[in-house]
């Protein structure tokens, strides 16, 4: 039975909209309405305690998430203004240290003039680059080739995401070795009264291309607004598991990579109901089991079995 190991005050002065660990787990970064970036760092006694706030943002901030750390420390958010913000930490012990806590902007990114919804750095093997995705319908891919320079950033690639009106609301890359450079990219309609269509959840790849293009046929058929989604660690497996939530579902499919015409066999492995709504999703380190937050307050766990069945934890 899951308990709660830990309770403690956000310090934001508004919604908290994303906390993300670090790779070690050592460390966490937190966003919110109020404008700011916190960073936490877990003390010897096991509580967190706050070592820097950066406010670099003029409008409320969606999304965080911190670089794999051969990179460095890095950090990236996104707002509802417009701007990508990257930062490094630097441990230059001559410049004073003040609430920011040594982390520096590098890099500001200002492609889109709409707010950049969500963004993710790409797995370690991909090299440093980062995947956002904006209200206007865009996704943009950042890399920075030269990963000791990690102010020099540039728009690698762009494509705008299928469905007249339709924008990306969360993206997730896959980390699988063996598969081509994918991302999936979960969609919302800005308007609620059009008629539409069911590829809320859409796979893009570079099979066959160096450009990521939209991978057809898979069946994933999602109409709804899409809050989240995520792939799974791969973990050597021979397919991949990408969890979705929605307004009043939460799904887990099974996507096979096959030699035919369809490019993957997709199964539904599993499809919970829920009155409220769910939103944000969460793996493990391992794929076997996986979170998501509903607007109960609530978290709701499931754990696959050895048969790969999955099921939901008390």
């Amino acid at each position: 039975m899951a308990s709660l190991a830990l309770k403690f005050s956000a310090t934001h002065r508004d919604l908290v909209h994303d906390a993300v660990f670090n790779y070690h787990g050592k460390r966490m970064a937190t966003c919110a309405s109020d404008h700011s970036v916190k960073v936490w760092e877990l003390q010897e006694d096991g509580t967190w305690g706050v070592t820097a706030t950066i406010k670099e943002h003029a409008g409320s901030i969606w999304k965080v998430d911190w670089a794999h750390p051969e990179f460095g420390q890095l950090l990236a958010s996104c707002s509802g203004d417009g701007t990508i913000v990257i930062y490094e930490e630097q441990t230059d012990t001559s410049q004073t240290k003040d609430e920011r806590g040594g982390w520096f902007v590098v890099q500001k990114l200002l492609d889109s003039r709409v707010s950049v919804e969500s963004l993710e750095f790409a797995p370690k093997h991909l090299g440093l680059k980062l995947a956002t995705c904006s209200t206007d319908g865009v996704v943009r891919i950042y890399d920075a080739p030269d990963a000791m320079q990690v102010s020099n950033w540039s728009l690698h690639e762009d494509f705008k995401v299928f469905g007249d009106g339709t924008y990306g609301s969360s993206l997730s890359w896959c980390s699988s070795r063996s598969s081509s450079l994918m991302v999936a990219v979960g969609c919302k309609s800005k308007s609620t009264t059009e008629k539409r269509h069911d590829m809320h959840i859409q796979i893009w790849e570079t099979y066959l291309s160096r450009k990521l293009t939209l991978a057809e046929g898979i069946g994933l058929r999602v109409s709804e607004d899409v809050s989240d989604v995520a792939f799974a660690p791969s973990l050597g497996r021979k397919y991949y598991l990408l969890a979705a939530t929605c307004s009043n579902f939460f799904r887990i499919w099974k996507l096979t990579p096959t030699n035919g015409e369809k490019r993957y066999e997709t199964e539904l492995e599993l499809n919970h109901e829920h009155s409220l709504k769910f939103f944000r999703v969460s793996w493990s380190g391992t794929g076997t089991a996986v979170a998501a937050t509903s607007s109960d307050n609530s978290i709701l766990i499931w754990q696959a079995d050895y048969d790969g069945k999955w099921h939901l934890m008390d």
